[in-house]
């Protein structure tokens, strides 16, 4: 709340994982598009204005993603595909987005909730992220197919660029890569339940 104008800080006595606070500040949001960012993500210029601009311009796409970099400037993702076996693939990754033709707007399967739009009226709908993941992975991915399933769709726009240093709040909270890695492969047994 000291660096933007209006923001609401709320402060919960035990961690929610990614999930449960970003389902409780959905909650108490009053704006008619959700932005969901990771504390490890730094939006380069104009990103929240080209996510917003995105689902206003593309009339049936209900959650957009943008173009995510790691810290050495390659692409992460810019949006993701989900495999034969259920697990996850960011497109693009490893790429130099100075030497590759990226495309502007697409649609993926899924975005990545580092980087999250989506219209609060289909959140609602949606009934938020599943808390079944906490503390985190495979909810966002979840949220899409459901979005998708209800008739919206999912896109990604390179026009909407942040740098994010992948993997480091949870390699935090969980103690190690090892950690992160297990949660990870929780997660993808628990999506493949959820979503046979």
């Amino acid at each position: 709340a000291r660096f933007v104008e209006n923001a609401v800080v709320v402060a919960f006595p035990q961690a929610l994982g990614f999930a449960g606070a970003a389902n409780a500040g959905a909650r108490r949001a009053r704006g008619r598009i959700l932005v969901f960012l990771n504390s490890d993500i730094r939006l380069l210029p104009g990103a929240l204005a080209n996510l917003v601009g995105t689902l206003d311009a593309q009339g049936d796409a209900g959650i957009c993603g943008g173009l995510v970099l790691m810290q050495d400037g390659r692409v992460q993702e810019l949006g993701g595909q989900i495999r034969f076996n259920g697990s996850g693939a960011g497109r693009f990754r490893g790429v130099d987005p100075m030497a590759s033709d990226l495309p502007d707007r697409e649609y993926v399967d899924y975005v990545s909730g580092c980087l999250l739009a989506v219209r609060r009226s289909l959140f609602l709908k949606l009934r938020g992220f599943a808390e079944a993941y906490n503390p985190g992975y495979y909810e966002d991915t979840e949220l899409c197919l459901r979005a998708w399933a209800a008739g919206h769709a999912v896109v990604a726009t390179s026009r909407a660029a942040a740098l994010h240093a992948e993997y480091s709040t949870f390699r935090r909270s969980l103690n190690g890569d090892l950690q992160v890695r297990r949660q990870m492969e929780r997660n993808h047994r628990v999506f493949l339940r959820r979503n046979e």
